[in-house]
């Protein structure tokens, strides 16, 4: 600005618009700088905090069980909340394009709490016979769900599936409590129906690797359910293999309970039913997804063949046998069609068969019945 005009009117200086704008760009870098030194040092607090919560619930921890259930059950939601943000700065820092060194350092918090909750958490496991030990269990149980169907993608999703097995586990008797039972259907039906659904079948594998007796007790039925409602081809083809994989994977698990083992062949003629249902379904008819199909009818059928007293009734292995027949000649592969030949032969020879329970019934009734007639006319 100058007043060496005419009438001592001020009048604008070209360089100064230069200078201020020079000022207010060093002011914003220095701003800037701060801010990012700030964050660098939050961050490495936050790893070391990271790191003292591995030593807190290090293998040595655990054993001696001094830590109270309320903190190891407590500590879990904080943990999934911050990983959640976490993992939101990152995808955000991503497209940003932040610094290097600072995406770095969040990956490396991410990979520890990541590691915490699978490796170090998971192992915890609840002695204490206080009354109150389910109520504090149920309580984060149903915290971690409430985290889990706002997962950010499938690792999210993974954490919050491990902990809530973790939660699960110190509720007393869970195959008998109703509560856990309705958890784990509500997820299976969020998952299945919903296409905007943040749940990933990860849950569902992680629970029938970590605790089949109650994977099977809770997931037999909404699976065979959710295998002829899905929403999708990939959800009903996703619900028919983790259908197979309880009856394949934990009908041969040692420490298998007895009502896990109950509910199994008492849930075989619907599996069978959804099985049938699945090989002739329009949206299945995919390379793909009907191999899917395929694979699991094999391993279904070979519990059934295992089972010496007998599962499935004439008329469940008839209709599976038929619909085998006609997804085999459908198959292109010369492999699948021999695979659906075998299994087509296994059931027609070597599946036990189990009488109807009518059937026995009526037969005891009749017997009685025409001996005392042969008795009267003797």
């Amino acid at each position: 600005m100058s007043d060496s005009g005419p009438h001592g009117v001020l009048e604008h200086h070209a360089g100064a618009d230069k200078a201020l704008a020079q000022l207010i760009k060093l002011k914003q870098e220095a701003r800037k700088a701060s801010q990012t030194e700030r964050e660098r040092v939050e961050l490495c607090n936050q790893l070391r905090c990271a790191t003292l919560l591995e030593s807190l619930f290090s293998a040595s921890v655990l054993k001696n069980s001094w830590m109270p259930i309320e903190a190891v059950l407590g500590s879990i939601a904080p943990i999934l909340r911050y990983r959640k943000v976490l993992a939101k700065t990152i995808q955000s820092s991503t497209s940003s394009g932040q610094s290097k060194k600072a995406l770095d350092e969040k990956n490396a918090i991410l990979d520890k709490l990541s590691m915490l909750l699978k490796d170090r958490v998971s192992k915890y496991r609840c002695r204490s016979e206080d009354s109150d030990v389910s109520e504090v269990a149920m309580k984060a149980s149903s915290e971690i769900c409430e985290e889990m169907k706002r997962s950010v993608n499938s690792a999210d999703c993974s954490c919050c599936s491990i902990a809530l097995i973790t939660s699960v586990r110190c509720i007393p008797n869970s195959e008998e409590n109703e509560e856990v039972k309705d958890i784990y259907i509500r997820l299976i039906n969020d998952w299945a129906t919903r296409k905007a659904s943040k749940i990933h079948s990860c849950v569902f594998e992680d629970l029938i690797k970590r605790m089949p007796s109650l994977a099977s007790v809770v997931l037999i039925t909404p699976l065979s359910e959710a295998s002829q409602s899905g929403h999708s081809a990939f959800i009903k083809c996703e619900s028919v293999r983790l259908l197979a994989s309880i009856f394949h994977g934990c009908s041969t698990d040692e420490t298998l309970s007895d009502k896990a083992r109950s509910i199994m062949k008492e849930s075989s003629s619907n599996a069978a039913k959804s099985l049938s249902e699945a090989l002739a379904d329009p949206s299945l008819q995919k390379a793909k997804h009907r191999d899917e199909v395929l694979h699991a009818t094999k391993h279904f059928v070979n519990f059934a063949k295992d089972q010496k007293d007998g599962v499935l009734t004439e008329s469940d292995l008839s209709s599976l046998r038929e619909s085998l027949s006609a997804a085999g000649k459908k198959c292109k592969s010369k492999g699948m069609k021999q695979m659906c030949k075998k299994v087509c032969e296994v059931i027609s020879d070597d599946v036990p068969r189990r009488t109807d329970d009518k059937a026995k019934r009526s037969k005891s009734a009749k017997t009685p019945k025409s001996a005392k007639k042969r008795k009267t006319k003797k």
